[in-house]
């Protein structure tokens, strides 16, 4: 991006049958606006048993951005298949606020997954001075 900025993109495609390439390939997701220069990518996806997919993205080391809902960083999203916002999403029709957004106030969430047994999202992501943390994250809560 300009100004040697950087955020995280999802992309979906097809891989051809001789499995040389991605045929049909788009961009579902941007993460806006972009800000980073290298560092706290954290970034994870994660389907849902419902349609959708939950990307989680880090803050790239713009601690603030995580509690700013005008912009992507330090959230999970929650998209559809095809990058569509789904109806349900807890932020749709706000004003200033990006729709995607499902949670926020993470920093760098280096994994992701649905716990087999109940279906919910839980997350990790990397804290300052080893405060590492387990998260279980929730629709439109910090």
């Amino acid at each position: 991006g300009e100004q040697g900025k950087a955020g995280t993109a999802v992309g979906r495609g097809r891989l051809s049958d001789d499995h040389s390439k991605l045929e049909n390939f788009e961009v579902i997701f941007r993460q806006m606006p972009k800000l980073s220069t290298g560092i706290h990518f954290g970034s994870r996806l994660v389907f849902d048993n419902d349609g959708h997919l939950f990307v989680a993205l880090g803050e790239n080391n713009q601690r603030p951005t995580s509690q700013e809902l005008d912009k992507h960083q330090g959230k999970v999203v929650r998209i559809g298949l095809d990058g569509s916002v789904p109806d349900d999403n807890p932020f749709i029709g706000q004003e200033g606020v990006q729709p995607e957004i499902w949670s926020y106030g993470h920093r760098n969430q280096q994994g992701a997954a649905l716990n087999p047994w109940s279906g919910v999202l839980w997350t990790n992501e990397h804290g300052p001075r080893g405060g590492d943390e387990v998260n279980i994250p929730q629709a439109g809560k910090n």
